[in-house]
């Protein structure tokens, strides 16, 4: 869910970036850097590949390097779910939280895991979203395209005055990429360091975005995650308040919004245990 960050991607080169939009990206990036656990309360817009939007709302907790409580909200409220990338990287425990409540291992890229979500579990990261800024921005800086990154003032949110980057795609075109034998698109984003359900939502002909692809056929990867996004930091802790990310043809893509944040929570290895009394696991 949180490694939805990777709207980031339509940073651009040097000569095209306001320097205020430029250090708020890097105080961003230096908070998450010095950040090793965060708890927060989460709202999500996610747009479907076939138009139909997806909304939820959820209590999480994080670790670095990448563990991860979900307590959903709405409309799945009593659904929890753990995920541990060091001790089972593949699989996410959960249950549902309602009949039949039973507790269930999941495969991370499964069919289940996978319906109605832009991001798989381990992009909560935020390290995912900034790994692929870093990768674009260097690109970018070899060889600018019109890519934009503006600053829009302070506005408010949540009671409280936040900083606005406007970041604007270019004129970049899209590219091709030869699928490996047995991939899925979910494999590809990984090797490739590029979002894979962007690239799913590219190729209407492959039918889900864990489907096989056929090994030696090209597919086509965007070259930006979206053509706008707008991001909301707030100045005193560096974190992300709300991020908006609008697709090609003008809908709203993807908007979240992060409430309560608490960088460097003191969080244990119950908070990411089954075991936890306060779960219902």
């Amino acid at each position: 869910m949180i490694a939805s960050f990777v709207c980031l991607l339509a940073v651009a080169a040097a000569p095209s970036v306001d320097p205020k939009a430029k250090e708020l990206l890097d105080q961003l990036q230096k908070s998450w850097n010095e950040t090793k656990t965060a708890t927060y309360r989460m709202k999500r817009m996610e747009r479907m590949r076939n138009g139909k939007e997806i909304r939820e709302e959820a209590a999480i907790k994080f670790r670095k390097p990448n563990e991860v409580y979900i307590g959903c909200i709405n409309p799945c409220g009593g659904q929890e779910v753990i995920y541990s990338e060091t001790k089972n990287p593949k699989q996410l425990r959960v249950h549902p939280g309602k009949f039949p409540d039973v507790t269930l291992w999941l495969d991370v890229h499964g069919d289940l895991t996978t319906k109605n979500q832009h991001h798989v579990i381990y992009h909560t990261d935020l390290g995912y979203a900034l790994g692929v800024i870093r990768k674009a921005w260097k690109a970018m800086e070899a060889d600018p395209q019109g890519e934009k990154a503006e600053y829009g003032g302070p506005v408010t949110r949540q009671g409280r005055q936040v900083e606005l980057v406007r970041l604007l795609a270019g004129n970049r075109p899209p590219t091709r990429v030869e699928a490996k034998k047995g991939e899925t698109f979910l494999d590809m984003g990984r090797r490739i360091g590029f979002d894979p359900y962007v690239i799913y939502s590219a190729n209407p002909d492959v039918s889900s975005i864990n489907s096989r692809l056929s090994g030696g056929q090209t597919y086509i990867v965007p070259a930006y995650y979206a053509e706008k996004t707008e991001l909301l930091i707030d100045p005193k802790t560096g974190m992300l308040v709300e991020e908006k990310m609008w697709n090609g043809d003008g809908e709203l893509y993807e908007q979240i919004e992060f409430f309560d944040m608490v960088p460097n929570a003191p969080l244990t290895d119950l908070d990411f245990d089954e075991k936890n009394p306060a779960y219902k696991f």
